[in-house]
Order: structure tokens, then C-alpha cells, then sequence
């Protein structure tokens, strides 16, 4: 709709551009989650029929995706014939599945032009992965360049993403996230066990350990024992400065809620 059609139908053009950013936010959010999902790609066993696989990936700086997959591997057979695939993510922990949330991610699988910068970013993720490089099993990394989204955030909330509102290009360079992740897990790691619970992140016990593995502008990802945990920041951060009064504010939070729960706790008690 061009704007004065949408004031004709009394709806602004900045009203409707806010909406459209809310939902591609909430569709990239689901695919931060997740990192995980069903690759589908078009089968050469079975011609005309979909192919559907699991696989894992992370974000690259230009906002696409990260998959790293063997050559024997039957989807990467089948986009070496065909590259166009859609990547589905579910929200897996909704009681009712009509109500979850669901992303479908569709573009070309291609081979990354730069595997050891993709490298660095997918280890990060997926620390085994580091070992699965051998002669016999012939991994290499895969880019999703994205084409379209379909978001789907419950029962009749149906939505498509255009590339350019999905795509997040990333403010920091791997230099500056390095930095910043080494400092907060060496100097900080007490902060980001309280981050683990102002956002009930499940340990394992309460020694297991908890890393800061990459951030971005609109939040950061936390690992225990591989399992990765991403958590939005109340608002968007663009430099460093901002990236560590949000984490101060965090931290000064989590530790109010820490003091109110004990003191709940001994009310009970007492």
C-alpha cells in the first residue's frame, strides 16, 4: 500500500511500518532461539518430492545463515542440483502447537565464500564442530543467503518477512565481540550466572559452567555444556558503551530480584 492508501484506510505509514519491524523482530527472535531446525531441500533419490533433514546454524554478519554439512550428506546432494531450500525453526515449548510459533526460512544453500570467517562465528556455537573436518566425512560451510520469510507466531497471526526487515546486519566485528566475551567469562562469570536466572535459564546444577559466546546489537547468546541460551535486550545497542550499560542494568536487576526472592523465602520460613 503506498501511504496515501493506507490513510484512506486510517492506518499511518509509520503505524504500519512499526508493526512490520515488531514481526520480523519476533520472527528473527524465534530463529535466535532455536538455531537448530528442518532443512528442505528438493530430493534426487525421489524427483518432485521435498527432502527434509536436521541441521544446526548460527547468523552471519550480513544476517544469513551459517550451516556447516558434509559432502556426503544427502540435502547437500540434493542442492548441489538444486540450491533453493526452505529452513523451518518451531517454538518447540508450547503446550498447545497451534499456538507456537514457527519460521520458514526460504533461499539458495551455496557454498560459503569464506570458510574460516564462518568458521569463527559457527564454532562459537557449536564447539564440536571444530573436530568433524576430516578426509572421510568432507564438511564444509554452507550459506543460506535468505530470500523471503514466513512467520507464523500463533493461530491465525500469519505473516511474510521480506529480507531486507529478517536480515540484521552486525554492528560489531569479531575483534569486539571476542574482546568482550573473554572479559565477561573471565572477570564476570558471577553476572552471568544472575543472567541465567533473571531469565530462568536451566543449569544443570548451580556449578555448572555458563559462557558468553557472541552478541549482537539486539542481544546476546549464553552456552551450558553446548546448549545455547539467547537472551533480547530491552533495546537495540550500537556500541560498546551501550553493550555495557545494558549489561550493568542486567545485572543491577537480577540481583534486586535475587534479594526479593530470599526475602520471600524467609518470609515463608519464618
Amino acid at each position: 500500500m503506498t501511504q496515501e492508501q493506507l490513510s484512506v484506510h486510517g492506518v499511518s505509514s509509520d503505524t504500519s511500518e512499526r508493526k512490520k519491524q515488531q514481526i520480523a523482530i519476533r520472527a528473527r527472535q524465534l530463529a535466535k532461539q532455536k538455531l537448530y531446525g528442518v532443512l528442505a531441500t528438493q530430493s534426487i533419490a525421489m524427483p518432485g518430492y521435498p527432502f527434509g533433514s536436521l541441521v544446526q546454524y548460527a547468523f552471519d554478519e550480513q544476517g544469513d545463515l551459517i550451516l556447516y554439512i558434509s559432502k556426503l550428506a544427502q540435502h547437500t546432494r540434493n542442492i548441489a542440483k538444486d540450491d533453493k531450500v526452505s529452513l523451518t525453526v518451531i517454538e518447540d515449548d508450547k503446550q498447545d502447537i497451534q499456538q507456537a510459533g514457527r519460521v520458514t526460512i526460504m533461499g539458495r544453500l551455496v557454498p560459503s565464500q569464506d570458510e574460516e570467517k564462518a568458521a569463527k562465528i559457527y564454532v562459537q556455537f557449536f564447539p564440536d564442530s571444530a573436530h568433524y573436518q576430516d578426509k572421510m566425512h568432507d564438511f564444509h560451510f554452507y550459506r543460506l543467503t535468505i530470500e523471503k520469510v514466513r512467520f507464523i507466531g500463533g493461530f491465525g497471526d500469519i505473516n511474510w518477512v521480506v529480507k531486507e526487515d529478517f536480515c540484521l546486519l552486525q554492528t560489531f566485528n569479531l575483534q569486539m565481540i571476542n574482546s568482550a566475551v573473554e572479559h565477561m567469562n573471565q572477570d564476570h562469570q558471577a553476572a552471568l550466572h544472575l543472567y541465567c536466572d533473571l531469565f530462568a535459564i536451566k543449569k544443570e546444577d548451580k556449578d555448572t559452567d555458563i559462557k558468553m559466546i557472541y552478541f549482537d546489537q539486539e542481544g546476546m547468546w549464553l552456552q551450558s555444556t553446548h546448549k545455547n541460551h539467547y537472551i533480547s535486550f530491552d533495546h537495540v545497542v550500537t556500541n560498546m558503551s551501550m553493550l555495557r550499560a545494558v549489561l550493568v542494568a542486567m545485572t543491577k536487576k537480577a540481583k534486586q530480584q535475587q534479594a526479593m526472592n530470599e526475602q520471600t523465602f524467609l518470609e515463608k520460613v519464618v
